[in-house]
């Protein structure tokens, strides 16, 4: 596969779990109802799986490639990031995925345990409704990014100095990253912004605007560790601002649904972009209506943009094809549909008995079968 070749950043997409080919045996023949999934030809077999928490595999000893050098692997979820960090200190576990950052210095002292830190293609993203009556100019977006302390928030709790994302496309994304984009916190310069859209301070600190309060509710999850943390942040860099934020803490379900719905307000979310080489699907996806995507804007379309994206599915030529990207890149900063915050750095607990550990930032392969014990 080459990646100059702007074709083959079409390819990926076929590899996403959602168009995997199942075998007809495993589908009930009159029903068509799917009654077994099948142990793979890899060099791994399942032996045990349990949705959504737990998978066991096992060697493959008639894999047609290089034979695993692990007998068998056991796969576990655990949403606690503590009892993460004390299974990798204690051993029980030699890999461990998503460090909360305040386990990262305990296990950089422990001595049977190495912490990688790789960068990925996710970002942390201030989502939000942008037909709501305090939301829909991008003079009080730009307000809002203005306010946000992100080298404080990449620093304090994200705990990566230097994550902090200006854009929506991290390094990894190189043709669709800004090299040039810088940004800072302005906090005067978002009240000025704010004043002059009529939002004048109220005796409480909150502004105020034809007799209405700028309030607003933030949702959010706890699946990753430093979510509310970080909301909790947004929240009191908004009250400098004059913006009352509440915070709902819930399920990640919740902000699909409620962008649905049309109740969604503010969602602090984690993005992955990583299922494809390339965002152009997913960027493809998310402009298809006004409404947006689960995961993207919402209530926002640029037909400049829209016109960008339909070029780039057209050309073969990579110098077009990035400089047509940059040019997406550019109106989706400029307009802020979302605002990021802060780029993903992958925190990783690697027991030293473990040899030939390698990550891939897209989470294609974990290369497990590579692996192997002193």
């Amino acid at each position: 596969m080459n990646w100059n070749n702007p074709i083959d950043h079409y390819s990926p997409v076929l590899s996403h779990f959602s168009t995997a080919i199942a075998s007809p045996s495993s589908f009930e023949q009159k029903s068509g109802r799917a009654i077994a999934i099948l142990k793979g030809t890899g060099p791994y077999q399942i032996q045990l799986l349990s949705p959504p928490h737990k998978l066991d595999v096992e060697r493959f000893d008639n894999y047609w490639g290089e034979p695993a050098r692990i007998r068998q692997i056991q796969y576990l979820t655990g949403h606690r990031a503590e009892s993460r960090a004390l299974q990798a200190r204690s051993g029980q576990a030699d890999i461990i995925y998503t460090l909360d950052p305040a386990s990262i210095s305990m296990l950089e002292q422990a001595p049977n345990v190495d912490v990688y830190s790789e960068s990925i293609p996710r970002a942390l993203l201030l989502k939000m409704n942008n037909e709501h009556p305090y939301l829909n100019t991008v003079e009080t977006r730009r307000a809002l990014s203005l306010a946000l302390d992100r080298e404080g928030i990449a620093e304090r709790i994200i705990r990566v100095p230097g994550s902090e994302a200006y854009q929506l496309f991290p390094p990894a994304l190189g043709d669709w990253h800004l090299k040039e984009l810088e940004g800072q916190k302005n906090l005067q310069k978002a009240r000025e912004i704010l004043t002059a859209q009529g939002w004048i301070p109220g005796a409480d600190g909150v502004r105020v605007r034809d007799g209405k309060r700028f309030s607003l509710g933030l949702v959010t999850y706890a699946d990753r560790p430093e979510m509310t943390v970080v909301a909790t942040a947004i929240q009191a860099q908004f009250w400098d601002l004059g913006i009352e934020v509440t915070i709902y803490v819930g399920n990640s379900s919740d902000i699909p649904y409620l962008h649905h719905q049309g109740t969604l307000e503010l969602a602090l979310v984690a993005r992955n972009f990583a299922w494809a080489n390339d965002p152009l699907a997913l960027l493809l996806d998310d402009t298809r209506t006004h409404l947006g995507s689960d995961w993207g804007h919402m209530n926002w379309s640029s037909g400049e943009l829209n016109q960008l994206l339909s070029e780039m599915t057209l050309t073969l030529d990579s110098e077009a094809y990035f400089k047509l990207s940059q040019q997406a890149a550019s109106i989706l900063a400029e307009e802020m549909p979302v605002i990021p915050v802060t780029f993903y750095t992958q925190q990783i607990a690697v027991n030293k008995r473990l040899n030939n550990f390698f990550y891939d930032p897209f989470e294609q392969n974990y290369r497990t079968s590579e692996m192997y014990f002193d």
